[in-house]
């Protein structure tokens, strides 16, 4: 039995569980390591500061206001001394600050104009103001079709380079997400960066559901077809359907924005050594149960393991579809695994999908939780497909 060093609760310590330093969960090694790192900072500062203060005896919170407070005078002195400036160019502290963001844009607008040799150093001698704006925004208004936002960014950060600017970007961000250690775009030839990229989109592509199945469920969910509809309409019309109802979500407020739970977790493919298999998997936990069925294919255990089939429910007043994790295949037995968070249990769409597919699965359905997926029987609850 311990202490938890964040919660002050008493646990059982055990063997391979997700706890850290003293702490009965991760969560509380996360908040409680967080707190120290803040702790250690602070004392560094006030000891640099203030070296008459005894900072050995201050508490978090008053390390805290202290650091507030001398940041905030800080901000003071050097916001009185920016007003002085002001008020002795300008007259006053509004005129000030509207005449430098008017004169700020124009600038911008200018050189923008002449590096995209849109208009030329002699034909801007007699222009005003208002034809400069007219000329930018005419500019601007010609951007259109798919990334658009994007180009504009881009344009205005890079200006002529801009095409050169949106590769490396992508390289950068493919390299990062196939999780390469060499970073440095140099370092590869154009046949090695066009083999990371096409292997980026494939995973991307799969990432976003874009297969038909997977856009048919997202459109039935979404109300936009019926299960009918679905049947009679091609799979170019479910491309056109799915990419427009996609584009409309993210038109939406970013609070809007429904999240689907796997935008900060570790994606990728895991490629089965024992077996000519490839699973997506949508967070470490997923990746580190392939890994175990991956043994168990080794050791014989485990048949044949592939995709599940998606199951039906009624929620909210409409039917919905989702696809479990994995589905295995024992020498007894076919089992399909849904792995989730414990505190995720509770909500009331997964308690639904959960009930549903117990009922529509019996005993060969099985969710996983941190409780059964890091404890020393994970092996035995997967082959004997309960807990």
């Amino acid at each position: 039995m311990a202490y938890c060093k964040n919660c002050e609760k008493e646990f059982i310590i055990k063997e391979n569980i997700v706890t850290k330093k003293g702490c009965c969960s991760y969560k509380c090694y996360r908040v409680f390591y967080k707190r120290e790192i803040r702790s250690k900072y602070l004392t560094t500062f006030i000891e640099n500061n203030f070296k008459k203060l005894d900072y050995k005896n201050l508490t978090l919170k008053e390390k805290e206001s202290i650091y507030s407070l001398f940041q905030s005078k800080k901000t003071q002195i050097s916001t009185i001394k920016k007003h002085d400036t002001i008020i002795k160019k300008y007259g006053s502290i509004t005129n000030g600050y509207r005449k430098s963001s008017t004169k700020g844009n124009k600038n911008r607008k200018i050189n923008f104009l002449l590096k995209n040799s849109i208009v030329t150093k002699e034909e801007l001698i007699n222009c005003d103001e208002k034809y400069i704006n007219d000329l930018f925004i005419k500019y601007f208004n010609k951007i259109e079709g798919h990334g658009g936002k994007v180009k504009k960014g881009r344009l205005r950060k890079h200006r002529e380079k801009y095409k050169e600017a949106y590769r490396n970007g992508l390289i950068k961000t493919a390299l990062n997400y196939l999780n390469y250690k060499n970073s440095n775009i140099e370092d590869y030839n154009e046949k090695e960066i066009n083999i990371i990229l096409k292997k980026y989109y494939k995973d991307i592509k799969f990432y976003n559901h874009d297969c038909i199945s997977w856009k048919k469920t997202h459109l039935i969910n979404a109300n936009i077809l019926n299960i009918d509809d679905v049947k009679k309409t091609s799979d170019k019309s479910i491309n056109r359907l799915y990419s427009e109802y996609i584009s409309k979500r993210f038109k939406r407020r970013s609070l809007e924005v429904e999240n689907n739970g796997y935008k900060r977790t570790k994606k990728g493919w895991y490629e089965f050594k024992n077996i000519d298999k490839n699973l997506f998997y949508r967070s470490s936990w997923e990746e580190y149960i392939f890994s175990i069925i991956d043994n168990l294919i080794k050791e014989k255990h485990i048949i044949e393991v592939g995709n599940p089939d998606r199951i039906r429910y009624f929620f909210e007043g409409k039917y919905r579809y989702y696809y479990p994790d994995v589905k295995i295949r024992t020498n007894y037995k076919e089992l399909t695994i849904e792995i989730k968070p414990y505190r995720k249990l509770k909500e009331k769409m997964n308690k639904k999908k959960i009930k549903e597919s117990k009922k529509q699965l019996g005993s060969s359905f099985l969710v996983l939780t941190e409780k059964e997926i890091f404890s020393d029987n994970i092996v035995t609850i997967i082959l004997k497909g309960k807990i």
